[in-house]
């Protein structure tokens, strides 16, 4: 889905004023240079994925679903579908079943989510925080985001705690937006 955006000359100048936005640069020009921190990447993709609204006012999983740019079969189409109802936040990650699901806790409203999950199982542990993106696929959760870090003092400078208090508390519809600025204070 995001590489069709990401190559297709029509979407040149959305994929432009979604780095201007995301990377906070109005200046930037298309070909320029662009500093990017160590995390930049996966949550820029991230955001412009689920977040960025386009022109016509969809984000890039309704808009796939209804275009259809591929042709897609009805049935494999309806995974874009699943993933327009989707939410961005921070999670506990209370328990592990290695190469199957964890069991997280959304920080922001204390809500229990079991997700189907195969290779954040392998590296996670209880305790650890992760911001990440959940959808309904079918009958159960999964983590639709990409491989974000976990949020612990080894890819943080300062007190993971303060932010993280910070971040739960806010009203504010969490996105990767949030997480690249905490990644880069």
């Amino acid at each position: 889905m995001m590489d069709y955006y990401y190559t297709h000359p029509r979407f040149k100048e959305e994929v432009l004023i979604a780095m201007k936005d995301f990377f906070d640069r109005p200046d930037l020009k298309p070909g320029a240079k662009l500093e990017m921190g160590k995390f930049d990447g996966v949550l820029f993709n991230e955001w412009f994925s689920y977040d960025f609204i386009f022109k016509d006012g969809k984000a890039m999983p309704e808009k796939y679903y209804y275009d259809n740019p591929r042709k897609l079969p009805r049935h494999t189409l309806k995974i874009y579908e699943y993933l327009q109802d989707n939410f961005y936040s921070l999670f506990k990650i209370l328990e592990v079943n290695m190469g199957y699901n964890m069991l997280l806790k959304n920080l922001r409203d204390d809500k229990e989510y079991r997700v189907m999950e195969y290779k954040a199982t392998l590296t996670a542990r209880p305790g650890f925080v992760l911001a990440n993106r959940l959808a309904m696929i079918g009958d159960h959760y999964e983590m639709i985001g990409c491989d974000t870090p976990y949020l612990d003092d080894s890819n943080f400078n300062g007190d993971i705690e303060i932010v993280i208090r910070r971040l739960t508390k806010s009203k504010d519809k969490l996105t990767p937006k949030d997480t690249r600025k905490i990644f880069n204070r």
